[in-house]
């Protein structure tokens, strides 16, 4: 006695081959998409910085650095760093003479650091000048 094989209806077959090819083609563009985003420059730079490993050189006018939150109680004090040609400020660290120069344009040059969330400025990042 033979045994009857199980076959597979062509529109079973179909629908399989076709969630298969759906699948990879799915898979495909996560695998696309996830390298487009992690081979990206670092968003919170301004493409007019110059930004190598952990350095940056950033030129720009020296001014007082807006604050994050102006709806908030705070003092009048003025915390100097650059703004930039595209309008994105940097904290400066470590530059003793900027006061000298503010309303200037000057070019600082030293080890970057992005701002942290919590950042009281409305800068995108720190220069250390003392950190080449």
């Amino acid at each position: 006695m033979k045994r009857s094989q199980d076959k597979v209806s062509p529109k079973k077959q179909w629908l399989i081959v076709s969630g298969l090819v759906l699948l990879l083609f799915v898979l495909a563009l996560l695998v696309i998409v996830a390298d487009h985003l992690w081979s990206q420059k670092p968003t919170w730079v301004s493409p007019s910085v110059q930004v190598e490993r952990k350095t940056a050189k950033v030129e720009g006018e020296v001014i007082c650095l807006p604050r994050r939150e102006t709806n908030t109680p705070h003092t009048q004090e003025c915390a100097l760093g650059v703004r930039d040609r595209d309008g994105y400020y940097y904290g400066v660290k470590n530059q003793k003479d900027i006061v000298q120069k503010t309303g200037e344009t000057i070019e600082v040059f030293g080890g970057y650091t992005p701002a942290a969330d919590t950042e009281v400025y409305d800068i995108v990042g720190t220069i250390d000048v003392a950190d080449r």
